[in-house]
């Protein structure tokens, strides 16, 4: 019986960084300009790129090829996007919630400042 090998490709770890830097955003706000030069950016962003090419073509898995096997490498690529779909829908919807929450203290702090000022100039001295 000859023995069907297949090698199988990796995880695709890019959307995978991008939900990352979703929530890193969400999370932490848009710091990239104070995060260092353009050049340094560019350096990063080739060094990225040469680590995500090496990771997906040595990351691969061997493996027979049967029903079995492609069942397998379909579901696991199926669970990493709704995992993925997740984490961007999560981090979307807390980052809307909580810039929403800001606005309003800083309305209820206008307002607050407001009325602190009114009550100041009504006050006989």
């Amino acid at each position: 019986m000859v023995e069907r090998k297949r090698t199988w490709p990796s995880l695709e770890l890019g959307a995978l960084v991008a939900a990352i830097q979703e929530a890193d955003l969400a999370c932490f706000g848009d710091d990239s300009t104070a995060s260092g030069s353009v050049t340094a950016q560019s350096s990063f962003e080739q060094q990225y790129s040469a680590w995500m090419a090496e990771l997906a073509q040595s990351s691969g898995l061997v493996s027979l090829v049967t029903p079995a096997h492609r069942t397998l490498f379909r579901e696991r690529d199926l669970a990493c996007s709704a995992f993925l779909h997740h984490v961007l829908v999560f981090s979307r919807t807390a980052r809307a919630k909580y810039a929403d929450l800001l606005q309003q203290e800083r309305n209820w702090q206008e307002r607050w400042t407001r009325q602190v000022d009114l009550l100041k100039s009504n006050e006989p001295m």
